[in-house]
């Protein structure tokens, strides 16, 4: 509200001022005494009346249009309600209201309060009030509301949608604390609560209205329609019910701001769920849209309750938000702080996941002292900061990502596991993207198998000793077996001049599936396309290249396999007892993995010795090799099993065992596994698949437990996030986790040291 005015030299004083002719200008004060207005004073439409210290106005006109200026010490006294209708009022003095029901059609300020306990109050227009407002009942229709202090509507409703039917709802800004029976709010309508709102009952919003919450206490919270909640750091709702969220994305609930921590509490969590999934160990959960964190700096949602279907509690993942239950955050990394003037009691979490560096508790002083109230300890975390969700039709899983030259290039293979997804977990696609570039990556080109016939397990992108640039992907195709496929990386760093298929299929007149290869797909198979191999399971798992020797090393289900880079041709192969899973160079070695029996099939769970070989890179002597047994066996034996190798160490992914880290000697250094790693039925909660290794940090593509970063030198969890589809791979590129996902999805995460 702006300062006090004074009153301008030239204004007519209304005191001495003729009656029932015209009067000339157009501001007028009332500088003593009482005068009662009708419509005596022949004043302009859109005159100014100021009311000075000690002079009163009382209103009885049935017309309005003024600007009345109640200075202090002033005093009007609205007799019909039409001065606060009719009016545009600025009020440093008293103003008195006579009706039961006060309407404000324009634009009423007052540096004072509103306190009508059995009065209606209906706006339209705009009010401001810089103390409080307490009324029987409250119609804030369009209006523009902004009360400073607390809202107190006792036992009354507090809706907020219109009073004629205009559509384009209320705006209402409340400092101070709210109190109301109920809150409903639709047709767009805004709240900002600044402070707190204790709600007897409901609160209950849709219609593509939007309430910004601090502290609600409420019985039961409903959303849908589009509505949204908005918080900010230290929010927090307590319900004592229902929180049931019924939008169907992350879009409309959003915790704004860099490092903000808020709260939900409920007896139940309702959402709009979809089909159930399940997670490396085959628990069931559901997928949970509903809260996005934009921001920066690990903010963080905990939702304190149990969640339901169909009255039946679950378990939910959180997608696109660093969302959690109780136990996926320590004790101190979320704690909302009491405020006494709004009601909020505070929240410290009751059932936090155990801190993995714990600070110890001091022993309490003899007489102990006051202590000040918690504050939230900053922990490193994992920031999302983009999700790539694929806008064309293929449901399967990742098989790697990798940057070369400014881009990135990610591969998908067949999902068989997809049991509800059938129709398309087949097929293979390679897709191109720009790194982050204002907290987004473009997916630029994908070139897809509509023939579901190629099965990509993995995916290289190199640049050759000629100077080409080209994506390799070892996998196999129902028509041709075991293969090999490439394409050239054009200048532009596409791999066509358009998005297109590779691999197109038709019926030919006996029924039979034909299937075409489309260019810019090259292959070159392991084996004869014949019937002894196709039934054979033969399957190529992955590829590196060798720019000492020009050639490229694939690791396939009979060993190793040869080929010049340059012809294709091939120039050796070498069996292994088992499948050869992953193979690595650094530091002058290869390093490959593979098992140690053949696997028969329906296998795949069975656990299986492996061992690790490391081959000098110069020579490429495969005569003259170490290896050694890993400490762990391989299970289930048909995953990703990555392995990396970094100042001179191995580090390879061993499913359900965790990561092993080795030196060149075999010599076992350190062990990583997800804590509690089995579930109550004895099976493996999550699998380690995929991992990166940078001068500081061991990044882990860690299944359905998620995204973990460990400290390279002390092993220790520098944080860890759960995601809510299984993380089968992951690259860093310019300071940006890259993680590919076992359905059809790229998401990026940076990491964030709490400091």
């Amino acid at each position: 509200m702006p300062e006090e005015p004074t009153v301008p030299a030239d204004a007519v004083d209304l005191v001495t001022a003729p009656q029932w002719t015209a009067l000339s200008g157009k501001v007028f004060k009332i500088s003593s005494g009482n005068i009662i207005l009708t419509n005596q004073f022949q004043m302009p439409a859109d005159a100014t009346i100021y009311v000075e210290n000690g002079a009163t106005l009382t209103y009885n006109y049935w017309a309005g249009g003024y600007k009345i200026i109640v200075l202090n010490g002033g005093k009007v006294v609205d007799t019909y309600g039409n001065a606060a209708k009719l009016c545009n009022i600025d009020n440093y003095g008293t103003f008195t209201f006579k009706q039961d029901r006060i309407d404000i059609d324009n634009t009423f300020r007052t540096n004072g309060s509103i306190i009508a306990t059995n009065t209606q109050l209906a706006v339209s227009g705009k009010l401001y009030v810089e103390g409080s407002v307490n009324v029987k009942s409250f119609y804030p229709g369009s209006g523009i509301i902004n009360i400073k202090h607390d809202l107190d509507l006792g036992s009354n409703e507090l809706a907020l949608n219109s009073v004629n039917g205009e559509t384009n709802g209320t705006k209402l800004n409340v400092d101070g604390k709210i109190t109301a029976s109920k809150i409903s709010m639709t047709n767009s309508s805004i709240l900002w609560s600044g402070c707190g709102a204790s709600i007897a009952g409901e609160v209950y919003i849709n219609g593509g209205s939007t309430i910004h919450a601090k502290y609600l206490a409420c019985k039961k919270f409903t959303q849908n329609s589009g509505a949204n909640v908005i918080l900010s750091d230290q929010s927090y709702i307590n319900c004592s019910g229902d929180y049931a969220s019924y939008n169907s994305d992350t879009s409309h609930s959003i915790l704004k701001g860099d490092g903000s921590k808020a709260v939900i509490r409920a007896n139940r969590f309702l959402f709009n769920n979809g089909t159930p999934l399940q997670d490396d160990a085959g628990e069931t959960y559901y997928l949970v849209e509903m809260f996005s964190t934009p921001g920066n700096d690990n903010p963080q949602i905990v939702a304190d309750g149990s969640f339901y279907v169909n009255d039946n509690k679950v378990n939910v993942k959180f997608k696109d938000a660093n969302m959690f239950v109780t136990n996926g955050v320590t004790k101190n990394e979320v704690v909302i702080n009491p405020t006494t003037d709004c009601g909020n009691p505070g929240w410290v979490n009751p059932n936090p996941k155990p801190d993995p560096d714990p600070t110890p508790t001091p022993d309490p002083d003899p007489t102990p002292t006051p202590k000040p109230e918690p504050t939230p300890d900053p922990k490193p975390g994992l920031d999302l900061i983009t999700t790539i969700e694929s806008d064309h039709t293929h449901e399967i899983s990742a098989t790697g990502i990798m940057p070369r030259d400014g881009y990135l290039y990610m591969g998908y293979h067949t999902n068989q596991k997809q049991k509800e997804n059938t129709e398309f977990s087949h097929g293979g696609c390679v897709e191109v993207f720009t790194p982050v570039k204002d907290n987004k990556v473009e997916l630029k080109q994908y070139l897809y198998d509509s023939a579901r016939d190629l099965d990509f397990n993995h995916l290289l992108a190199v640049k050759l000793k000629n100077g080409e640039n080209k994506v390799f992907l070892p996998g196999s195709s129902n028509k041709k077996g075991a293969m090999l496929a490439y394409m050239n990386i054009n200048d532009d760093h596409m791999l066509a001049t358009e998005s297109k298929e590779i691999a197109t299929g038709e019926t030919d007149s006996e029924g039979n599936k034909v299937v075409t290869y489309q260019e810019p797909l090259q292959f070159v198979q392991l084996h004869p396309a014949t019937d002894q191999y196709a039934r054979g399971g033969y399957d190529e798992n992955c590829v590196v290249y060798n720019d000492n020797t020009d050639h490229l090393i694939v690791a396939t289900t009979e060993g190793y396999t040869v080929y010049d880079a340059n012809t294709m041709n091939e120039i050796e192969s070498y069996a292994k007892p088992g499948k050869a899973k992953h193979i690595a160079i650094g530091n002058g070695h290869i390093v490959a993995l593979y098992l140690d029996e053949r696997v028969g099939k329906g296998e795949g769970d069975k656990a299986i010795p492996a061992t690790i070989e490391v081959i000098n890179e110069s020579t490429e002597d495969f005569s003259d090799t170490k290896t050694f047994s890993t400490t762990a066996s391989i299970e289930p034996n048909d995953g990703k099993n990555v392995i990396a190798v970094r100042d001179n160490k191995i580090y390879a992914c061993l499913g359900a065992a965790g990561l092993y880290v080795y030196d060149m000697n075999g010599n076992e250094q350190w062990h990583y596994q997800m804590p509690n790693p089995k579930n109550q039925k004895g099976k493996w909660k999550a699998l380690c698949n995929g991992c990166f290794v940078d001068d500081n940090y061991v990044y882990l593509a860690y299944g359905s437990y998620g995204i973990v970063v460990l400290d390279k030198d002390t092993h220790k969890v520098i944080a860890q996030r759960a995601v809510e589809r299984s993380a089968n791979y992951l690259t860093v590129y310019n300071g940006y986790i890259y993680v590919a996902y076992g359905r059809s999805r790229m998401q990026v995460f940076q990491l964030n040291l709490g400091n």
